[in-house]
C-alpha cells in the first residue's frame, strides 16, 4: 500500500499546533480509543495539552508516549507475541551483564576487562559501573548499529573484528542465546518482514495498530525509528510535525570547519572526486549547530508521501528577528545593508552579560526581568523561559535571589524544572542520605542534619523547637563520631569509646537519672549537665532515633541480593518517613522504584550480591534521570536545563 506519512514542518511551533488540532478534530472510529501523540518530553506534553485545551475547550482521552514506548507498542501490535518487558531493556540488561561477567573474565578475549576489574569482588561499585556502561553501549547499538549486532550473531568466528569488538560480540551472543528469537534485532527484522508481506494478515495488523498516529515537536529521531514510522504508514496515517528553522533545502550544507577538512585532501590527491568541491555552508550558525536536525529532516523528507510547509516570516526590526530571518532564508549575509535595528536600545533582543560568579549572573537576570516587565505590561512571567547548562548548580542561586527580592521590588513567580528526583523529592533525598550514612563515620553533624528533616524527626516524635535542645545535649556530652568502640574498630580505627554516640547517650541518660543533683562519676561515666527531670520523653526519643538508625545502618553495610536490598529499603521508608510530613504520591513512587530491585532480580536471573556503595550509585542514577516533569509551564518564569532540541515557544 502507498505511504500515508505526512510531514508538516515550519518555523513556528504555534502554527504546527494549530494544524495538529485540525487533524485531531476528525474523530476516531471508536470514542473509547485514545489519541496517540508522540512527544520527546513532559514539557512538550504539557504544552500541547494546553494548546489543545485552548482550542477545543478541553483536552481529554489523549496519550503522549515517548518514542521508545511507541516503538515497542508498534512492534507488539504487528507481531503480537512479544513479552511485556524485554530482556534487552537497559535496566535489565545491566543485571544480565553483571551475572555473565564472572563466567567470561577468564577468557582471553576479555583480558582488557579482567585488567580493569583486577582486585575487585563481584557486586562492587566498579563492576556495576562497568556493566552499566556496557549495557548503555549495547542499547546504542540497538538504535544505530543493528547491522553490527546482526553480523556478530551470524558470523561468530569473524577474525576481522578488533579486540574490543571480539569480547563485545561474544558477550552479545551469550545475551541473545537466552532470548531465542526475541532479541531486538530479530524483532525488528520480523516486524519489517510482516509489514512488507501482503495477504489476509494485513487487515488484522491494521486493526491492532492505532487508527492514527501523530508525532509532534520531536526535533530528532534515529533512522530506525523513522523507518518504523514509514513502514507503519502503509497501513495507518502517520502525521509528523517538525520544527524547521529554514524553508530552503539545507540538508546538504556543511560547516566551514568540516568543509575545510574535506577539501584538504583534494590538494594532495589528484584523483579525488571533483564533486567534493561543491560544498555549500549556507548560514554558518545553522551549518555548525544544526547537523543533528539536518540529518533527521533530510531523511523525513525522503520518506514522506506528502509535505506541508507552515513557515512564517519573522520581524526584521530587531537583531534577533534578522538572525532568524537569515536562517529562514539560508542567507549567509544580508543581501543589502538593512541599517541598524529599530528596537529599544535599552532592551535589545540579544544581550550578553559577563559576570564574575553564578550568583551575580542570577542577580543580573533578575534585574533585567524586572526591567522588561516594567517596559512591557503585556509581558507575563509565564512568557519567560530561563535555560541553564547546569540546573543543579544554578538552582540554589535562583532560589536565593528570586525568593528574597529587595524590599522595594516585586517578587517574580518562578518554577524550577528538570531537576533530579533527589532534589525535587525530599523522600528520595532521605533514602539516599541513609545509604550515605551507612558508609560514613556516623559523625554528629551528619546525624543531626539527618534528624532535622521534618519527616524524620516527626517519625520519632521530635518537634522542630526541640532540635536546639538536642544539639546542645550533643555538644555538652562530647559526642563527635562513631557509635561505639566496635563501630570504630570495624572502620579499622582504634576501638575507643570516648566521644562516641553510645558514650554520649550514657552520659545524657545518667544526667537525667541524677538530676537535679550535681555531677559525679557513676561506673566511670560522667553525667551530662543540662538535662532536667522533665526532659525524659525527648531524651528517650533521641535514644530511640540513634539506636534505630545505627541498627539499620549496620544491615546496610552488609552485601545482599537485590531482593534483600528491596526489603531493607522498604523498611527504611516505613521507619524514617513520617506519613504526616511526606507526600503520599512521592512515597508510592519511591516504593515502586525500590520494588524494581526485586523485579530486576527475578526477570534477569541475577544471583549475586551487591555492596552498599554499588546499590547507592545504582539508585542515584535511577533517580537522577530526571524528576517527574514538575515545574515546567507552572505559571511563572520557567527555569530549566539547556536540553538539546528543546523547542517550546516563549516570548
Amino acid at each position: 500500500m502507498p505511504s500515508q506519512l505526512i510531514l508538516y514542518h515550519g518555523n513556528r511551533l504555534e502554527n504546527l499546533a494549530e494544524v495538529l488540532a485540525e487533524v485531531l478534530r476528525q474523530p476516531l472510529r471508536s470514542p473509547f480509543d485514545r489519541e496517540l501523540i508522540v512527544v520527546q518530553s513532559k514539557g512538550m506534553e504539557r504544552w500541547i495539552s494546553l494548546q489543545l485545551a485552548t482550542r477545543w475547550g478541553i483536552c481529554g482521552n489523549c496519550e503522549f508516549p515517548f518514542p521508545t514506548a511507541i516503538l515497542q507498542r508498534l512492534h507488539g501490535a504487528v507481531l503480537g507475541d512479544l513479552p511485556e518487558r524485554s530482556l534487552f531493556d537497559p535496566d535489565l540488561l545491566l543485571w544480565r551483564i553483571l551475572q555473565a561477567l564472572p563466567e567470561f573474565l577468564e577468557a582471553s578475549d576479555f583480558a582488557p576487562l579482567k585488567r580493569y576489574l583486577a582486585d575487585t569482588e563481584p557486586g562492587t561499585l566498579r563492576r556495576i559501573q562497568l556493566a552499566e556502561r556496557i549495557a548503555r553501549t549495547f542499547d546504542h547499538y540497538l538504535v544505530y548499529r543493528q547491522d553490527l549486532l546482526q553480523r556478530w550473531r551470524d558470523q561468530p568466528e569473524s577474525a576481522s573484528e578488533s579486540e574490543p569488538a571480539r569480547w563485545q560480540a561474544r558477550l552479545w551472543r551469550h545475551l541473545t542465546a537466552a532470548a531465542s528469537d526475541l532479541d531486538p534485532v530479530s524483532i525488528t527484522r520480523r516486524f519489517f518482514e510482516q509489514l512488507s508481506a501482503t495477504g489476509p494478515k494485513e487487515r488484522t495488523e491494521r486493526e491492532r495498530l492505532p487508527e492514527r498516529l501523530s508525532v509532534f515537536g520531536i526535533s530528532y529521531l534515529p533512522p530506525l525509528y523513522l523507518e518504523v514510522l514509514s513502514a507503519v504508514s502503509r497501513l495507518v496515517p502517520v502525521h509528523l510535525f517538525v520544527l524547521n528553522p529554514c524553508r530552503e533545502y539545507w540538508f546538504d550544507i556543511v560547516s566551514e570547519a568540516r568543509r575545510d577538512r574535506r577539501l584538504e585532501p583534494l590538494f594532495s590527491e589528484p584523483a579525488a572526486d571533483p564533486d567534493d568541491l561543491h560544498l555549500d555552508s549556507g548560514h554558518p550558525l545553522l551549518a555548525s549547530l544544526g547537523s543533528q536536525g539536518r540529518y533527521f529532516l533530510g531523511r523525513a523528507h525522503e520518506l514522506a508521501a506528502q509535505t506541508v510547509e507552515l513557515f512564517e516570516d519573522p520581524r526584521r526590526d530587531t537583531l534577533l528577528g534578522r538572525l532568524q530571518n537569515a536562517i529562514l532564508q539560508l542567507e549567509p549575509e544580508p543581501a543589502a545593508n538593512p541599517g541598524p535595528p529599530t528596537e529599544d536600545p535599552a532592551a535589545p533582543s540579544i544581550q550578553v552579560h559577563c559576570c564574575h560568579s553564578p550568583m551575580r549572573e542570577v542577580e543580573v537576570l533578575h534585574d533585567r526581568l524586572l526591567d522588561l516587565f516594567a517596559r512591557d505590561p503585556s509581558l507575563k512571567p509565564a512568557d519567560v523561559l530561563v535555560m541553564t547548562p547546569d540546573i543543579e548548580t544554578y538552582a540554589p542561586y535562583i532560589q536565593a535571589v528570586f525568593d528574597a527580592p529587595a524590599e522595594d521590588t516585586a517578587r517574580i513567580p518562578y518554577s524550577l524544572s528538570d531537576r533530579s528526583a533527589r532534589r525535587e523529592t525530599p523522600e528520595v533525598e532521605v533514602l539516599l542520605t541513609l545509604l550515605e550514612l551507612a558508609e560514613s563515620r556516623f559523625s554528629a553533624p551528619h546525624v543531626l542534619d539527618f534528624l532535622a528533616r521534618p519527616m524524620v524527626r516527626t517519625a520519632f516524635g521530635i518537634g522542630a523547637a526541640e532540635l536546639d535542645t538536642i544539639v546542645a545535649w550533643v555538644r555538652e556530652s562530647g559526642i563527635r563520631w562513631g557509635m561505639d568502640e566496635t563501630h570504630r574498630q570495624h572502620m579499622e580505627l582504634p576501638p575507643t569509646r570516648e566521644n562516641s554516640w553510645r558514650a554520649g547517650l550514657d552520659s545524657l541518660l545518667l544526667g537525667y537519672a541524677l538530676a537535679p543533683r550535681g555531677p559525679e562519676l557513676v561506673a566511670g561515666i560522667s553525667p551530662a549537665a543540662g538535662v532536667s527531670a522533665g526532659d525524659g520523653p525527648l531524651l528517650g526519643n533521641l535514644a530511640w532515633f540513634v539506636e534505630t538508625l545505627y541498627r539499620h545502618l549496620r544491615s546496610l553495610a552488609q552485601p545482599a541480593a537485590p531482593a534483600v536490598w528491596a526489603k531493607r529499603l522498604l523498611e527504611l521508608v516505613d521507619q524514617f518517613m513520617s506519613p504526616d510530613e511526606s507526600d503520599p504520591i512521592a512515597l508510592d513512587r519511591l516504593r515502586a522504584v525500590v520494588t524494581e530491585l526485586n523485579d530486576w532480580q527475578q526477570v534477569s536471573g541475577f544471583s549475586g550480591e551487591l555492596e552498599g556503595p554499588a546499590l547507592r550509585w545504582l539508585l542515584e542514577r535511577r533517580f537522577d534521570r530526571g524528576g517527574a516533569g514538575f515545574g515546567f509551564l507552572g505559571g511563572g518564569v520557567t527555569v530549566c536545563a539547556m536540553l538539546p532540541m528543546r523547542s517550546i515557544p516563549f516570548r
